[in-house]
């Protein structure tokens, strides 16, 4: 039986030398795995001692914007603050104008930019996170005006779109 004895023990098999066997070759495979990867523990960490530099618009509530006293709230904000306390890291919150704060990213003067959707123009200028939310565009027409039924009836149409976001 490839060199391991077999004995019955009431309604067990015993695997006499199996434990020691697998025992010999698991401790040097483990090593192995560890001298593999030792490299790359010794490379720098991560840098968190540098604030990281967010931007967003100040006007897209609910996910971010500036409250009656000036100040960054919203859901990207306060879920950005909580990873940043669970990573240890210190950000630096930082709103303005969807166009100017597109610019800031471009100049490197954020690290990162909230709220940005994801085009397939933009994968060519940007990395993306995992998305962790959905948002659903709308079309708004004023009251008077229910010939727009589909987005092929803004044919040859004025649409206004906020300044950056195309």
């Amino acid at each position: 039986m490839h060199g391991f004895r077999f004995k019955v023990q009431g309604s067990r098999f015993k695997v006499a030398g199996f434990w020691s066997c697998l025992s010999l070759l698991l401790v040097p495979c483990t090593l192995l795995l560890f001298l593999c990867i030792a490299p790359a523990l010794a490379e720098d960490p991560v840098r968190l001692d540098l604030p990281v530099r967010l931007g967003g618009d100040y006007n897209y509530p609910p996910y971010e914007y500036l409250d009656r006293d000036g100040l960054p709230t919203g859901y990207n904000i306060e879920l950005s603050q909580a990873v940043a306390r669970v990573m240890g890291m210190e950000i630096n919150l930082q709103l303005g104008s969807w166009d100017e704060m597109r610019q800031a990213l471009d100049r490197g003067d954020v690290d990162i930019l909230m709220g940005m959707a994801h085009t397939e123009e933009r994968l060519e200028e940007v990395d993306f996170s995992i998305p962790h939310a959905k948002v659903h565009q709308s079309i708004w027409i004023r009251d008077d005006n229910r010939t727009i039924q589909s987005v092929k009836d803004l044919v040859g149409k004025e649409v206004i779109v906020m300044k950056g976001s195309v």
